[in-house]
């Protein structure tokens, strides 16, 4: 089998390009997608009003099982489409609560109604903020 690449009709390919869910639909052809943390790079990086910058799937399970309520085995048996489109429902519901658009799960205020104290958190890419960086 080889790589996947974009349908050749070029009209189902605009369609991709420019419909964030289809694409994420799409992109279940790659195999073990679900566990790749590119799939949510890549979406995140084509449709940032859709998808979040949050890669990890262990954070993007917790800001779920944090701001719904639901138990980690309901968040567990999400796929990572539904996690996306939970993450938009808080991100909606947040942004109407705080009157704002810029809002990040990775800084205060969201990042203290889920995420554990920054000294117990691993490094990772998703807390580099090149606008703070010495």
């Amino acid at each position: 089998m080889g790589h996947p690449t974009l349908p050749g009709a070029p009209g189902e390919r605009d369609r991709l390009l420019q419909d964030g869910w289809a694409f994420a639909e799409w992109l279940k052809v790659i195999p073990e997608e679900e566990e790749r943390q590119l799939r949510h790079m890549v979406l995140f990086l084509l449709f940032p009003d859709q998808f979040e910058r949050s890669f990890s799937r262990t954070d993007r399970r917790q800001i779920v099982i944090s701001f719904t309520g639901k138990s980690k085995a309901e968040v567990d048996s999400l796929s990572p489409l539904e996690i996306d489109r939970e993450l938009l429902r808080i991100r909606r519901t947040q942004e109407e609560k705080y009157g704002t658009r810029d809002l990040d799960y990775y800084v205060p205020p969201l990042s203290e109604l889920w995420a554990r104290p920054s000294s117990a958190r691993r490094p990772n890419l998703e807390s580099f903020r090149p606008d703070r960086a010495c």
